[in-house]
């Protein structure tokens, strides 16, 4: 309740937009990252690298996004950039072998401004499969850990 109102339309609302998906997508899947390699929580003032193979198992597409660990909300920032997905692919620096690797930093590495989330803050991911594949679901592909990374 606020001021007495029981909010009925307002909570209908982010239940609605908070569940609906595209009538196309089979499922989808929200692995979330919390630790990096090393077991230790991702914090903001760090820099990381998330390395994606080319055949991450996403039939529709993927998406990784950041969320502050104090507000669990997306983090607020210049760029206006809360994350990347497939789709983003074209602008991205990719790797030969069709993998790309993705930094999550307060500061873009120099000349990986393309494949940059910013941070700023204590932090967690959760990244999304839609339309996940196989490898996901038995388990035969699975996301790699995200790691420490200079800078």
């Amino acid at each position: 309740m606020v001021d007495g109102k029981l909010m009925i339309d307002e909570r209908a609302t982010v239940y609605f937009l908070g569940t609906w998906v595209p009538k196309k997508l089979a499922a989808t899947a929200y692995p979330q990252v919390y630790r990096d390699s090393t077991g230790a929580l991702l914090k903001g003032d760090k820099t990381y690298r998330l390395h994606l193979p080319a055949d991450t198992p996403a039939r529709d597409f993927w998406s990784t996004i950041v969320y502050s660990m104090k507000t669990k909300s997306m983090i607020p920032n210049s760029q206006n950039l809360v994350g990347l997905s497939s789709y983003d692919k074209a602008k991205m620096q990719m790797n030969s072998d069709g993998s790309v690797d993705l930094y999550f930093a307060p500061n873009a590495q120099p000349g990986k401004e393309s494949n940059w989330i910013p941070t700023g803050e204590d932090f967690f991911l959760i990244f999304r499969l839609y339309g996940p594949e196989k490898a996901y679901f038995d388990r035969t592909w699975k996301l790699p850990d995200i790691e420490g990374f200079p800078g």
